[in-house]
């Protein structure tokens, strides 16, 4: 091996080495590049682990919203509750009539009320009532 190739932004040189030290530098240059593998696919490894747990709470967020068939989701309730929204105006409209006459038959009995009053005062200064 006369020729090294050089690393990025480095020069390669010819190193006159021997005895097997060539061989001992190239074995730890890959056992190097094996730590780095290593570490790569711990790195990986972690980062995989950590999507798988995104999709799991992702998953588990969907069926929230959309839900399961043992449960209804948010978007379902959501519905429901505009169903019953627009039945609570239909009952409304039908018992806004009656809440006016209500109103209109309450008015008019504090009318007949104040009506009473008056003439229970002109009878008791007539004596013709007592009390």
């Amino acid at each position: 091996m006369k020729h090294i190739t050089a690393f990025a932004g480095g020069e390669a040189e010819s190193l006159p080495l021997t005895d097997g030290k060539l061989l001992d530098a190239v074995v730890f240059g890959q056992y190097l590049a094996g730590g780095i593998d290593d570490a790569l696919l711990v790195a990986i490894q972690d980062v995989m682990a950590k999507h798988e747990q995104q999709i799991v709470e992702s998953n588990r967020l969907t069926d929230l919203i959309i839900g399961t068939k043992t449960m209804r989701g948010f978007l379902q309730r959501i519905e429901d509750e505009n169903e019953k929204y627009k039945d609570v105006l239909v009952e409304m409209k039908l018992v806004e009539p009656m809440y006016i006459n209500t109103l209109v038959e309450a008015q008019l009995i504090g009318k007949r009320h104040d009506q009473m009053e008056k003439r229970k005062a002109e009878l008791m200064k007539l004596n013709v009532a007592r009390k």
